[in-house]
């Protein structure tokens, strides 16, 4: 009978703090973007509200990527993860501050989504068959409901042990994965096709 090697034990790496000049450039950055951004309510709000939209969006899809990764390390576990999982925690870890930023949306929606235009609606024969769908209150409370289980299954990604190798929590992801697909690809749908 043939004995087993055992394998190396993979440690994930550390990565640097960045350095305070580095973080302070960015910092300047981010408020400059800012101050544009608000600029951009007063020049033209309906462009503002479609370029929130994307952005939101491609930040958003990041952070369900990441999720979706962390949740496959936990339910199948294995040491391929090792390396990048401390980064796919985090990212996951931006849910919170993801549903957070959901809520500006909403003051936006009436520039964004024709549906929610009364005199829009009553033109549409067709927006008055889907108006049990497409509603205000649907909205908000399909997107509270999701933003609630996806926050919580972000807050679950978080590391609890400092080796990546050592740390699987299979009922973690047989709990989160499926409710995961199946909550994102409706909130993909409605936020993409809702314009239509």
């Amino acid at each position: 009978m043939r004995k087993s090697k055992a394998l190396p034990k993979v440690v994930a790496p550390t990565f640097p703090a960045a350095p305070p000049r580095l973080q302070r450039t960015l910092l300047a950055v981010a408020v400059t973007g800012l101050v544009f951004a608000l600029l951009g309510v007063f020049v033209d709000q309906d462009q503002f509200w479609r370029s929130y939209l994307l952005a939101y969006l491609f930040w958003l899809e990041i952070s369900l990527g990441c999720l979706a990764m962390v949740l496959l390390h936990h339910l199948v576990g294995g040491r391929w993860s090792a390396r990048i999982r401390r980064v796919m925690e985090t990212g996951a870890m931006m849910l919170p501050l993801m549903a957070i930023l959901f809520a500006p949306l909403l003051f936006g929606l009436t520039r964004l989504y024709p549906w929610t235009d009364a005199a829009h609606v009553a033109e549409s024969e067709l927006l008055q068959l889907k108006s049990a769908y497409l509603n205000l209150p649907f909205f908000v409370g399909q997107g509270c409901a999701l933003f609630c289980r996806l926050a919580d299954a972000g807050l679950f990604a978080q590391p609890l042990v400092p080796d990546p190798g050592s740390h699987r929590r299979p009922g973690i992801g047989a709990a989160y994965a499926p409710s995961e697909r199946a909550g994102v690809d409706p909130l993909r749908v409605d936020i993409h096709l809702r314009r239509l």
